[in-house]
């Protein structure tokens, strides 16, 4: 599973947006959405901006670790909920 997402990145290179950074953002969009949040309401609990949630759901910014268990706890999922299946 892990090579995959290896090797994607590498096609891929090191410019946001990737396939990568898209499918998180996506994830955390839906998991916003669903919990019927605001992008506000997230960087509020995250300790991030409006501007910074709203760049990561665009896949144009690169999460932290720290940024990624900020989410978990404001949207209550697991860290594993994070990582596109694909």
């Amino acid at each position: 599973m892990f090579e995959k997402l290896i090797d994607q990145l590498r096609s891929d290179g090191p410019n946001l947006p990737n396939s990568l950074s898209t499918a998180v953002g996506d994830l955390i969009r839906k998991a916003r959405i669903s919990a019927n949040m605001s992008q506000t309401d997230i960087a509020i609990k995250t300790y991030l901006k409006q501007y910074s949630i709203s760049r990561i759901e665009l896949g144009t910014r690169a999460e932290t670790m720290e940024d990624l268990i900020y989410l978990c706890i404001a949207l209550k999922k697991p860290i594993s909920y994070f990582f596109p299946k694909h």
